[in-house]
């Protein structure tokens, strides 16, 4: 039963349909099934959403219509009008947090925060991985464009056997380079 929520969910959320909207029905406790759902058509079939996820089927641009999104909508504004800038800077973003927090676990009382290697992670998300995943994901989704088991598990395999092998040789080609070694 749960499964088919999800399920139900995610169809709702990829087709994005801008006429729905969130009213709030969530924030006031009502016990009634009838209220905590609504009726869609999708694909020629009924599908039953809470309401409460309605609110992710709003189609996001980069139009005014965003403007009451807050920093959601101007994100994924940027992804449409830059994607390669976006990508980059967003990916340099996660390696430093991701490095900053990996020293501050293994960090020992006496050891200080290494900032240089803090940047050295970032520029390599800004420089290497952003673009090439925004490539490789495109890429992928030209050459096996469906969205099935079988097709996801041959993306899975050109991943883990050309890009993951090729992008760990250039990210300690960088790191090396760049430490001096």
């Amino acid at each position: 039963m749960r499964f088919g929520y999800i399920t139900n969910f995610a169809k709702c959320a990829v087709l994005q349909h801008p006429e729905r909207r969130f009213y709030g029905i969530c924030s006031r406790k009502c016990h009634n099934p009838s209220q905590l759902h609504q009726r869609t058509n999708i694909s020629g079939s009924a599908v039953r959403i809470p309401s409460y996820f309605v609110i992710l089927g709003k189609r996001y641009s980069s139009n005014s219509a965003n403007s009451n999104m807050g920093l959601l909508g101007w994100y994924l504004g940027m992804l449409e009008s830059r994607p390669i800038l976006t990508k980059s800077i967003s990916s340099a973003i996660i390696y430093a947090v991701a490095d900053a927090t990996s020293q501050m676990i293994t960090m020992e009382r006496h050891d200080a925060w290494n900032p240089v290697r803090t940047l050295r992670m970032a520029g390599f998300g800004l420089i290497f991985l952003g673009p090439s995943q925004h490539v490789w994901f495109n890429f992928m989704a030209k050459v096996v464009p469906k969205r099935d088991v079988i097709s996801t598990f041959k993306k899975l395999a050109m991943g883990q056997l050309f890009y993951g092998p090729t992008i760990n040789g250039i990210f300690f080609s960088y790191n090396a380079a760049l430490q001096g070694i």
